[in-house]
C-alpha cells in the first residue's frame, strides 16, 4: 500500500487532503475540468512541505471525531432500541385490537364497518400518541447527544483548520484560497 501524502487544493473546495496518487488527480484535472481552471488546480496542487504537522494536527482532529462519533452512536443505539421496544408494543396493542375488530367486520360486514373504524380510530390515536411521545424522547435524547458530539468536533475542527491555515499560509502565500474554495467570486457591483 501506497504511503499517503498530504497535497493542497487537491479538490477545489478543500485546503488541504490526502492522497496515494496524485497523478491520477491530476490526470482527473487536466481530462474533465474547465480549461480555463486546470492551469490554477495543477498550480496549487503541490505536497505540504510540512508533512508531520499537518498529519499530527488531522490524526488529532479524526480521534477526537472518531471517539466523540462512537459516545454519540451509543446513546443514539440505546434511544433507538428503546424507542422500537416502545413502538413494537404499541403496534402489538394495535394490531390485536385491529385484528379483532375485523374479525367482528367479517361477520356482519357492513354493520360492523361503522364499529371497526370507531375501535381501531381510538386505538390508532392511542398508537400515534404512544410512538409520537417515544419518537420525541428519542429525538430529545440523540438530539442532546448530537449537539454535544457536534460541539466537540467542531471546535476540534476549528483548532485543525486554524493550524492548517498558518500552514498553507506559510508553503502557498500567493494562493487565492479564500477559505471555501481556490475560485473566489468577484463581485462587479
Amino acid at each position: 500500500m501506497k504511503m499517503k501524502t498530504y497535497y493542497w487544493h487537491i479538490h477545489h473546495l478543500v485546503i488541504a487532503e490526502p492522497t496515494e496518487d496524485i497523478e491520477e488527480r491530476k490526470e482527473y484535472v487536466r481530462d474533465f475540468k474547465p480549461t480555463n481552471q486546470v492551469s490554477i488546480r495543477l498550480r496549487l496542487m503541490t505536497p505540504v512541505k510540512d508533512q508531520d504537522t499537518v498529519g499530527k494536527a488531522r490524526k488529532e482532529y479524526n480521534a477526537i471525531r472518531g471517539k466523540t462519533r462512537k459516545e454519540y452512536e451509543a446513546i443514539a443505539d440505546k434511544a433507538w432500541k428503546e424507542y422500537d421496544a416502545i413502538c413494537d408494543k404499541a403496534r402489538k396493542e394495535y394490531e390485536a385490537i385491529e385484528g379483532k375488530a375485523w374479525e367482528e367486520y367479517e361477520a356482519t360486514e357492513g354493520i360492523a364497518w361503522k364499529e371497526y373504524e370507531a375501535i381501531t380510530g381510538k386505538a390508532y390515536e392511542e398508537y400515534e400518541a404512544i410512538t409520537g411521545k417515544a419518537w420525541k424522547e428519542f429525538d430529545a435524547i440523540t438530539g442532546k447527544a448530537y449537539q454535544e458530539y457536534d460541539a466537540i468536533v467542531g471546535k476540534s475542527l476549528e483548532e485543525y483548520n486554524a493550524n492548517l491555515d498558518i500552514l498553507h499560509q506559510e508553503e502557498h502565500p500567493d494562493c487565492p484560497w479564500n477559505g471555501k474554495t481556490i475560485f473566489p467570486v468577484k463581485r462587479t457591483d
